[in-house]
């Protein structure tokens, strides 16, 4: 059972006004009780991960899979290590982090075919490979290998040399931890490199030019030191051994406030003995933003999907006559990022919260049956 607020109240209406107390006593000296909770199941203590794909896709979350382009999953396992595959495309795999703030996710996956620009070891020697242009439509991002011509290749001397650009699959941050002053970052643009394994004696440079990348602060884990050059919206390193390499933009969280709106409330009457009330009722996943290109996509490998309205339902269960009201409600977060020389905002949606309120009225009694 997920965290809930209880709020008895009575109204009694009369000449004089209202009396606000947990019972009434009517005409005839019978003391009437509001509605009482006896069991509160209108969250749901389990995770919810929604998932998307850009093709027909097998979805994998520990021994359960799901073929589609979108997928849900209900699960009570925390964190979560989720498989996206489908053929002629590269496969992705992920894990999700849940917290008492963020219990579901809506996660976009795109899938991507390798590059068929494929050039083998000899020819390459002296050359520049790139991504094909399917590749890079795809992407917005032109990424190039620039080879040695005396280079001496190692650890896969046979596979042809070829560059991939992939958008990796969300890995949403914990809001609760993000601090004002530290930084974040996310991969916007992630290199598949060909011959997997590869090693050579001289380096390898890697670019990418990334459309809409201007003025943003970047980062190349592991990438030879000294080596990373970002001009204008191409960054270039260097490297001595072939993998997957992340481009990451780095912002900088510098302002958030937080907030509540409520999203359901409803209100119910109810008779004497046990009542069961049963409710559908929105949860809002992701972020709400101005920002477009390059800066949506980091939001969203660090939030999710832009707002998405997923449904629950949920039930109650009451006792004794009068009305009940239900309001849900769900936390926000408002956070302003910088980027280099670039500002901008999200709303990031959080944890939600249930309120029950009970209410009897003495309006119309008179004594004898109560009702």
């Amino acid at each position: 059972m997920r965290k809930f607020s209880l709020i008895w109240s009575v109204a009694a209406i009369a000449v004089a006004g209202v009396l606000s107390t947990s019972c009434v006593r009517s005409d005839n000296g019978i003391t009437r009780n509001a509605p009482e909770v006896v069991s509160d199941d209108l969250l749901d203590d389990s995770y919810q991960l929604v998932l998307t794909s850009n093709v027909a896709s097998t979805f994998t979350l520990g021994t359960e899979s799901k073929t589609g382009t979108e997928v849900s999953f209900s699960t009570t396992s925390n964190p979560v290590t989720v498989t996206v595959k489908a053929d002629g495309y590269i496969e992705q795999t992920f894990e999700v982090t849940f917290s008492d703030e963020n219990r579901t996710f809506s996660l976009p996956v795109e899938l991507m075919k390798p590059s068929t620009n494929q050039v083998d070891q000899a020819a390459a020697k002296g050359a520049t490979v790139a991504n094909d242009a399917a590749n890079q439509t795809a992407t917005d991002t032109k990424a190039a290998i620039e080879v040695p011509a005396d280079v001496t290749v190692s650890g896969n001397t046979t596979d042809d040399f070829s560059v991939t650009v992939i958008n990796k699959a969300p890995e949403p941050v914990q809001v609760e931890e993000l601090e004002v002053n530290k930084e974040e970052s996310a991969p916007i643009a992630s290199l598949v490199c060909t011959p997997d394994g590869a090693t050579f004696d001289k380096p390898v440079t890697l670019s990418a030019v990334i459309e809409g990348g201007e003025g943003l602060e970047y980062e190349v884990p592991n990438a030879k030191a000294g080596t990373m050059k970002v001009e204008g919206n191409k960054v270039s390193f260097q490297v001595d051994h072939f993998s997957v390499w992340d481009i990451l933009v780095k912002a900088t969280l510098t302002a958030v406030s937080e907030g509540e709106e409520t999203i359901y409330e409803t209100s119910r009457r109810v008779s004497n003995g046990e009542t069961t009330i049963s409710i559908t009722y929105p949860v809002y996943a992701g972020f709400e933003s101005d920002a477009t290109g390059i800066l949506a996509d980091w939001l969203t490998k660090n939030f999710g999907a832009t707002k998405t309205k997923i449904e629950k339902t949920g039930t109650v269960t009451v006792e004794n006559e009068g009305s009940v009201s239900i309001k849900i409600k769900q936390k926000f977060y408002d956070f302003t990022f910088k980027s280099g020389d670039v500002q901008f905002k999200a709303r990031v949606y959080g944890e939600v919260t249930s309120e029950v309120n009970g209410q009897v009225s003495t309006a119309g009694h008179s004594g004898g049956s109560g009702r």
